[in-house]
C-alpha cells in the first residue's frame, strides 16, 4: 500500500515494493503511450481509428455495439475514453499506438521502474478466468462467466492463484505513485 497526502506531500507505505497484477490498470500505460504520441505530434485526438472486430471480446462492450450499428471507426480521442474502462478498447488502442514495445518505451521514458506490460487485456482476462483460449470470440460476457463456471472449482482457484504469482503485467504501489506523480 502507498498513501500520498496531496496537501502535505507526506507518504505512508506498507509493503509498497511488492508487485500486484495490473488487471484493470493494464490500460493505464497504454493510455500514457497514446498521449505521448499525441504530445509529440505523431497522432491527433481527431485521427480516425478503424474498429477491428478481432479486438472485441464481449458482444456487449461499447465497440461491439458501435460496429453492430454500422459504425466502422471512431476518433483516437473517443478510443482513449473507452480504453480507460474497457479491455477491448485498450487492446485496440495498444495495437494502434504500436504494441507493447511502444508502451514499454513510454514507461521507460518516464523513468518508472516496476511496471510490467506483457499481455493484452484479452489474454489477462482469459488467464484470470482459467480459460487459456476461446475459439468462438466475440462472446457475450455472460458466456465467459458460464464457460469459467464449467471448469472445476479447483482449476478456477488455481487460475486465480496463478495470476497472483505471475510476474507479467504487474506493478508495485511505489511504481504506480511514481508514474502518476
Amino acid at each position: 500500500m502507498f498513501l500520498f497526502d496531496f496537501n502535505s506531500k507526506r507518504t505512508a507505505e506498507y509493503r509498497s515494493h511488492e508487485r500486484f497484477p495490473l488487471l484493470q490498470l493494464v490500460n493505464l500505460p497504454v493510455l500514457l503511450a497514446a498521449y505521448d504520441k499525441v504530445d509529440r505530434g505523431e497522432l491527433s485526438l481527431s485521427d480516425p481509428v478503424p474498429i477491428r472486430s478481432e479486438f472485441l471480446l464481449f458482444r456487449n462492450n461499447p465497440l461491439h455495439k458501435m460496429l453492430s450499428s454500422g459504425k466502422t471507426e471512431l476518433s483516437l480521442g473517443e478510443l482513449i475514453r473507452f480504453a480507460a474502462r474497457d479491455f477491448s478498447a485498450g487492446d485496440l488502442l495498444r495495437s494502434y499506438v504500436g504494441g507493447n514495445a511502444v508502451v514499454r518505451k513510454a514507461m521507460a521514458s518516464r523513468k518508472v521502474s516496476g511496471f510490467r506490460v506483457d499481455r493484452s487485456g484479452l489474454e489477462i482476462q482469459l488467464a484470470n478466468f482459467g480459460l487459456p483460449g476461446i475459439s468462438d470470440l466475440p462472446i457475450h460476457e455472460t458466456g465467459l462467466f458460464l464457460e469459467a463456471k464449467k471448469l472445476p472449482a479447483e482449476q478456477r482457484i488455481h487460475a486465480l492463484n496463478a495470476i497472483q504469482r505471475d510476474p507479467r503485467d504487474t506493478a508495485s504501489p511505489q511504481s504506480v505513485h511514481a508514474l502518476l506523480h
